[in-house]
This record gives structure tokens, sequence and C-alpha cells, in this order.
């Protein structure tokens, strides 16, 4: 009888130490988790799905790229993939060579299906090169600097057009506006003054931009000012695939740039 006793006491107290050892554990677990700050865990802890939609001319058509895979996006397509903080990328190509402020603001307007732009995290702009070479066939025979900076005025009104028409599309993606670059540094004079109207142009886009949220000017002019590499395509023009492949990898700076800036000012903002 008392050996009976003894199991029942010894199987109540059991019962009563254990399930509540274990709830308790597990309520502190749980209550643990939910105390973890949002900015403590790391950005890449919860890899990040891309969807990148570009836009533009030529460069982003990827002409001058001998592989045929598409210039800039494949490489920026395989160069996102290895970084940490993001998993699957998946870009689609809207560029088509010649393309002028004109033309891709008409072609935001009627030919790029909402819905893509709708859905993209990042968006990508080519454009202006074709805008450039437009006065210099229209005034081939009188060329100046003013010319050059009357058309400046009329190229800032359609790229901010371009920019107001993507954001009616998608308020909340990050634009990226690749520069202009000079591929005439083999011509003296002409390589100065051309230089001179690339840099006046690339300053007027980044002015423009500074006045838009989430907006962000990717300079790749001084990669094509490095002669120790060719880096343009036979047409000496284009960029060949190693240029491309270069303008990729500054376009992931820059994106890689801008992030580790928003995570800066979410930090201090949470700290107040």
């Amino acid at each position: 009888m008392f050996v009976r006793i003894l199991l029942v006491l010894s199987l109540f107290i059991l019962s009563s130490c254990s399930v509540p050892t274990t709830t308790t554990y597990s309520n502190n677990v749980y209550h643990s988790v939910l105390m973890l700050k949002k900015e403590n865990i790391p950005d890449n802890f919860f890899p990040q799905d891309l969807k990148i939609v570009s836009v533009g001319d030529s460069l982003t058509e990827g002409v001058g790229d001998v592989t045929n895979q598409g210039g800039y996006t494949s490489f920026l397509e395989q160069q996102l993939r290895s970084q940490k903080g993001f998993n699957d990328v998946n870009i689609i190509n809207y560029g088509v060579q010649g393309l002028t402020t004109t033309d891709l603001l008409h072609r935001l307007e009627n030919d790029i299906p909402e819905q893509a732009m709708d859905q993209a995290d990042i968006v990508i702009i080519t454009i202006g090169g074709n805008d450039m070479l437009q006065v210099v066939q229209q005034n081939f025979l009188n060329l100046s600097f003013d010319i050059f900076e009357q058309e400046q005025a009329r190229y800032e009104s359609r790229l901010k057009g371009i920019i107001d028409e993507i954001r009616s599309m998608n308020s909340e993606a990050q634009i990226f506006l690749v520069g202009l670059y000079n591929p005439f540094f083999a011509i003296g004079v002409l390589f100065e003054e051309i230089d001179m109207v690339i840099k006046t142009w690339n300053n007027a886009s980044k002015d423009l931009l500074s006045g838009y949220s989430e907006t962000t000017y990717v300079e790749i002019e001084d990669i094509f000012e490095d002669q120790s590499e060719r880096l343009l395509y036979t047409d000496e023009f284009h960029p060949n695939t190693r240029g491309y492949e270069l303008i990729s990898e500054r376009i992931v700076e820059t994106i890689i740039k801008q992030k580790t800036e928003e995570r800066s000012v979410g930090s201090h903002s949470n700290d107040h």
C-alpha cells in the first residue's frame, strides 16, 4: 500500500513539475522572439527578390555586347544574385536602339505594359545620348555650345516627363538614371568640347533628380575616361562587353549604397 501511494505521489509531482517547466520555457522563447526589434535583424536575414525593369536606348538594349545577352542587364542579374541581400533577380529589358527622350516618353505611355512597371522594385533608365546626337545632326554646319545649352532645357523637360510618367505607374520603385559618357576621347579638341557638353547635361540630370525621392543618378562618365582598357565596341561609340560589365558594376554599387543610406536613415529615425 505504501509503495502504491509513493508511486501515485511521484507521478503527481512529476506531472506538476514538468508541464509548467515546458510551458514556461516555451513562453519565454515566444516572448523573446516577439521582443526582437526589427532594426536589429540584418537586411540579408530574409533575402529579397528583385523585379527590375530596364528602359531606354541602345545601352539598355545592349548594342555592342558581342555575347548578345543584353548588355549591362545580363551582368546586373549575375552580380545582384551574388549579393547576400538578394535572392531571385528578374530583369525585363525594354531597351530599343535609337530612342530619344521623346521616343521613350511615347513608349512609356503606349508600349510598355503598365503591369510590368507597377510590379517593379527598381526601374533603370539609359537615355540622352541620341538627343545629343540629334543636336549634332541638325546643326552640323553651325554647331556651338549655345545650341547644346538651348537643347538642354528641352531635354530636361522631357526627362522630367519620363520620371513623372514612371512615377504615375509606380510610386514606390527605386529609379536609377544612368548618366552619359563621352566616347570621343581620341578626337582631341572635339573631345574637350563634347566633354564639357556632356558634363553640363549630366549635372542638369543630377539637379533634376534631386527633386524626387527614391530617384538616383548613376555616374559612368569616369569609367570611359580610363584609356588603359579598351571599353568601346568596334563602332567606337557603344560600350563593348567589358564596358557593359563595368556599367553593371557601377549600377550595383549605386544600388547597394542607396540601400545602405536608407538603412542608416531608418536606424537613426528609430533611435528617436
